[in-house]
């Protein structure tokens, strides 16, 4: 999330095993990964960097046309 709220790209690098196939751990993972980003991919897809000069420490923000983001970390 931070990634995206400083312009950046988030990439997943996941290794495949030497026959071309994924352990079930990285598959269980990225599964995960789906059901989150299903879930919240309207306030990531799209954005771009927060329009404040310094974020808070609690959260990352990200602006998409009016609407303004706030992934809470804690």
């Amino acid at each position: 999330m931070k990634a995206v709220s400083r312009d950046g790209n988030y990439l997943l690098n996941i290794g495949s095993k030497g026959d071309g196939t994924v352990q079930d751990r990285t598959c269980a993972i990225l599964d995960v990964f789906s059901v989150r980003m299903k879930i919240y991919s309207k306030s990531i897809y799209g954005t771009t960097r927060s329009p404040y000069v310094a974020e808070p420490g609690w959260a990352s923000l990200k602006i998409k046309e009016d609407n303004l983001y706030a992934h809470v970390f804690t």
